[in-house]
């Protein structure tokens, strides 16, 4: 499965990463599917959600609210989420998935998940082997991956997907 995400999206899904610092950012991911691929269009980062150092959430009322929105308005379909690990102390942010994160998460969703760490060096955007994303933004480090809930045996799956990100050369 191969996901775009839009120059806009990609934007703010950083925007809202970096606005929180410290605190876990969180937010909802709108777009389309197709057979092989997903395009997110819009990265949305509730106002109401909230945000603690190793968690952050959605309200169910608020959640359904702006999915409303924007399947009436725009057109488009609630295809994931995303949500920031920012470090803690000595703990650097990570991609990894907790199983709370897996279990919030509905088959075919998709789960974008921005580790941010601070850094002293400045590195160039990229596309990584492991199909991340990273770089930095002024002295913090951004590693950006994507995950695709299946079922595999009646059980839920974490897949690793690749994004790509439309009108944003990467190395």
């Amino acid at each position: 499965m191969k996901v775009i995400v839009s120059k806009g999206a990609f934007l703010g899904i950083l925007a809202a990463s970096l606005e929180a610092y410290k605190k876990e950012s969180i937010g909802l991911l709108f777009g389309s599917r197709g057979e092989k691929n997903i395009t997110i269009k819009l990265a949305f980062p509730p106002q109401t959600a909230k945000r603690f150092y190793a968690s952050a959430e959605i309200g169910t009322k608020a959640e359904k609210r702006l999915v409303s929105i924007f399947e009436h308005f725009a057109h488009m379909k609630l295809v994931g989420f995303f949500h920031s690990h920012p470090e803690y102390g000595d703990t650097q942010g990570e991609t990894k998935l907790s199983n709370a994160d897996i279990n919030s998460l509905k088959d075919e969703e998709i789960a974008i998940v921005i580790a941010i760490n601070r850094s002293s060096r400045s590195h160039e955007w990229r596309a990584n082997t492991d199909g991340s994303i990273s770089g930095t933004v002024d002295h913090y480090l951004f590693k950006i991956a994507g995950y695709l809930r299946i079922k595999d045996n009646g059980q839920p799956k974490m897949i690793p997907i690749t994004m790509k990100i439309k009108g944003l050369l990467l190395h």
